[in-house]
């Protein structure tokens, strides 16, 4: 009796073992099949990706083929020209340079010689005019301090007494220095009136701090009860919770 059960107990662990050995090798077949030729699974996700050299087509992986005077890209599922072609369609073509240009990793593949500028497929040379100079990139050019740009020329900049050039292409292309301000093409001297001094706006100048401007002479600021001159130095405020009303300091 003991024997029989035996015999049946090894029996079915056999059985068990053998199932799940066809289980485990049918998912492991399954597993491999999810994989198409020239792939591999992806190291930190699921699912699979084309090895170097090759690109994903729907579900399988074909090869990358490069034309002459290409190499694979950086992720391996492209191709880039080599230095001095461009891709044009499905070929690298040579990058013809023009006279006076050098190649370029930029969309057009080559660029103009300093004091050169691009005019469709060729490098012109940029003409300087009289009392000018070119400007960093060398492809423009700017007018000398005292002069400014009249279409292709330079042109001298007339500048009064007590000016400075300001090589501005608009306005008089001067200003006037500090202490004298513009009137009409002149520069006058600005009168300062007691107790102000010289800024730089349209006036020339403002007032010190506890006076305010009146005309053309500063009057200084009258405070009233419960109240201070204010962040300009020029006018006065009310001490919180005061209001100012008609010239004093009240209540709400």
């Amino acid at each position: 009796m003991k024997t029989s059960f035996k015999v049946r107990h090894n029996g079915l662990k056999q059985l068990l073992l053998l199932f799940f050995s066809i289980i485990f090798t049918t998912f492991a077949l399954a597993e491999s099949s999810d994989h198409p030729p020239n792939s591999h699974a992806k190291k930190y996700s699921d699912g699979w990706e084309c090895n170097y050299g090759y690109k994903k087509i729907e579900t399988d992986c074909e090869q990358v083929e490069l034309p002459a005077y290409a190499y694979l890209n950086y992720s391996g599922d492209g191709w880039k020209c080599s230095r001095g072609y461009q891709k044009t369609g499905d070929v690298c073509a040579n990058i013809k340079v023009p006279d006076n240009a050098y190649l370029t990793e930029w969309k057009a593949g080559w660029e103009c010689e300093r004091g050169y500028r691009a005019s469709e497929n060729s490098c012109v040379a940029v003409s300087v005019p009289i009392n000018a100079y070119l400007v960093s990139n060398g492809e423009d050019w700017k007018c000398d301090r005292g002069f400014r740009r009249i279409k292709e020329r330079c042109e001298e900049i007339i500048v009064p007494a007590n000016a400075y050039p300001t090589n501005d292409n608009y306005g008089t292309g001067w200003d006037c220095v500090r202490g004298f301000q513009l009137v009409k093409d002149t520069c006058n001297k600005v009168k300062i009136p007691k107790n102000a001094y010289l800024t730089n706006n349209a006036s020339g100048w403002a007032c010190d701090r506890g006076y305010s401007k009146s005309g053309s002479d500063c009057l200084a600021v009258t405070l009233p009860e419960n109240a201070h001159l204010d962040y300009s130095g020029n006018d006065w405020d009310c001490n919180r919770p005061l209001t100012k009303r008609n010239g004093k300091c009240v209540d709400y």
